[in-house]
């Protein structure tokens, strides 16, 4: 997966080009890739920047289940923010950095709760399924799946009221991006299978294909801030790329 900075100069992604997949930061051009985290074995994904884009909230495995982790965007001071039994993985943060949403199956179930950034005890906010999330950044709803796959998405307010379905098409839970005027998902219809972008405006709750893939996308989508850029990944024979997108719409 790739994540845009708010700058739209820097690029959060994981790989494992180190031998291990790590947390890396490169330039917008991919260019000067920086390893930020350094697990040496376990799996390390879902990266999100920090709204003041000082800290990447992610998950990694470094006992064998799934744990939410903070480090510093420039590497170093790295915390663990969740110990249960049960996985927590897929974290995005709120909007004034304050807390960080995830998505845990402790209580049995994948649901979504929320956290201090800061650490402290977790709050559950779904009841029926939450497998990932998207924060608005208006801090008034929370987009979700509800499961591994291709899903509608769902919408909720931080507090746990307002669940209501948000965008009917099948879309990829961890490729899906929600800014100040819209929803992007990939998203996925007929058999055999076509996939493609789309947009839900708030303003009219207009639905529109914003791009036809000609392949089946790997994991993450990303704008940049003033939504002239997308970016999502391409498998390939040998693993996967970043793939960017312009003038898109």
């Amino acid at each position: 997966t790739g994540n845009y900075l708010s700058d739209g100069r820097h690029i959060v992604f994981e790989s494992s080009r180190s031998g291990s997949r790590e947390i890396w930061v490169c330039d917008a051009e991919g260019g000067n890739p920086v390893q930020i985290t350094h697990f040496g074995g376990p799996v390390a994904g879902t990266a999100r920047w920090s709204p003041d884009g000082r800290q990447i909230a992610f998950d990694a495995r470094p006992d064998g289940n799934s744990d939410v982790f903070v480090v510093n965007s420039e590497g170093g001071g790295l915390r663990r923010l969740t110990q249960t039994r049960g996985e927590a993985a897929r974290p995005d943060w709120s909007p004034d950095g304050k807390f960080i949403y995830f998505s845990s199956n402790r209580g049995g179930a994948s649901e979504i709760w929320r956290m201090p950034a800061a650490a402290g005890d977790a709050v559950q906010i779904t009841t029926h399924g939450g497998y990932t999330l998207r924060a608005a950044p208006d801090g008034e709803w929370l987009f979700y799946t509800t499961s591994v796959g291709y899903y509608p998405v769902w919408k909720i307010h931080p507090d746990g009221s307002g669940d209501s379905t948000a965008f009917s098409p099948r879309t990829f839970g961890l490729s899906m991006v929600v800014t100040t005027s819209a929803l992007y998902g990939v998203t996925v219809t007929g058999s055999p299978a076509s996939y493609s972008v789309q947009s839900l405006h708030f303003a009219d709750g207009k639905i529109s294909q914003i791009l036809a893939l000609d392949f089946s996308p790997g994991l993450g989508l990303s704008l940049t801030p003033d939504e002239r850029y997308l970016l999502l990944t391409k498998p390939d024979l040998k693993g996967t790329d970043l793939m960017l997108v312009e003038g898109f719409r």
